[in-house]
């Protein structure tokens, strides 16, 4: 009797692979899965101010354009934004103080803002102190509010920008590159909590450029990588359209005892001012600091908002949820009181 010898046991695995997969094409299910219910909510973003947004500094300005969108059942798609949306902002009295009109685009530029973009119809100037109430609702959702009280005003003590006389070797030359350092008294009775911005004017006092961050420097007490973690800390808030992922840094004074909050970061800034036809382009003039004192509620926002940015790339990272504060939907009800301090550069 003659025996044929047996295949190698390597190829064997591949066998077993392709004998299953016959199988498998040929017992094909079709299994149906119910979408579970879900009650679909509206959201809003907005932050009321003691001024309007501040033109040309979008890192401000953003969060206080109200965008209006909502929730959607699993697997729908589509735009997200609402721009059929009713939003009003109402004083302790019950009275509109402000109301938004639907805005695709800003005016007279070719800038689309998308779906869901509102603009303000009243410029409307909310006080410290005083308590408003946001309103809001659009066709075949329920009325979402929130109502807050708009904080006092912070305290510029000093300010000042010390220009760099060398140029960093790690990004393009800058026209504005130095140390900015603030300085802004604590008031040990209450946690408070902040914002900063800087802007770069020009001699007109219009926008010459926003003034960032530079993480490119070795004397920085900022860390390059800072959007990754939840950096509590008083420092200089990024231009958000500059970069998707970095919102803004929100600090709050609490145990500082009352000792005052300084600031201390190499920053730099890059023309964005207009030039005109015929004229010589603006030069830089002036130097002017934005501190926002802003609610618990929008502190908690952005610091969530920070969490969520850190772990979307992870697969490993816990949830993220963002924090929200309106009643009946999703979103902020930010209320931020600016306090400027201006001075030559």
């Amino acid at each position: 009797m003659r025996y044929f010898p047996s295949l190698p046991k390597k190829r064997v695995p591949g066998l077993r692979l392709l004998l299953t997969a016959l199988l498998a094409t040929g017992c094909e299910t079709t299994i149906d899965i119910p979408t579970p219910e879900e009650t679909l909510r509206l959201a809003v973003v907005y932050t009321l101010s003691n001024q309007p947004p501040v033109r040309g500094q979008p890192g401000v300005a953003d969060a206080r354009t109200p965008y209006v969108s909502a929730s959607r059942r699993l697997f729908e798609e589509g735009p997200l934004g609402r721009n059929d949306a009713t939003v009003e902002v109402l004083d302790a009295r019950g009275q509109v103080v402000e109301s938004f009109t639907n805005t695709p685009t800003i005016s007279g530029l070719v800038i689309p803002l998308g779906d869901g973009s509102y603009t303000a119809t009243r410029n409307f100037r909310a006080q410290p102190g005083e308590t408003y109430t946001l309103r809001a609702s659009a066709p075949g959702l329920e009325a979402v509010e929130s109502t807050l009280t708009l904080p006092a005003a912070a305290r510029v003590e000093t300010a000042s920008f010390v220009p760099h006389t060398a140029n960093s070797p790690n990004r393009p030359p800058a026209p504005v590159q130095g140390r900015l350092s603030i300085t802004v008294p604590d008031n040990p009775a209450t946690t408070d909590y902040y914002l900063v911005y800087a802007r770069v004017l020009d001699q007109a006092g219009k926008l010459w450029g926003n003034l960032l961050p530079d993480y490119t420097t070795q004397n920085n007490d900022l860390d390059i990588d800072s959007w990754r973690v939840v950096a509590d800390r008083f420092q200089l808030s990024k231009d958000r359209r500059t970069d998707l992922d970095a919102s803004p840094y929100p600090y709050a004074d609490a145990g500082r005892n009352g000792q005052p909050l300084t600031l201390n970061s190499d920053a730099f800034a890059y023309s964005q001012a207009r030039i005109t036809a015929g004229s010589p382009p603006p030069e830089p003039f002036y130097i002017e600091v934005t501190v926002s004192s802003i609610t618990r509620d929008t502190y908690l926002f952005y610091q969530s908002l920070r969490r969520y940015y850190a772990a979307k790339n992870n697969v490993f990272a816990e949830p993220a949820p963002l924090v929200s504060n309106i009643r009946n939907g999703y979103g902020l009800f930010g209320g931020a009181t600016d306090v400027t301090y201006r001075f030559k550069l």
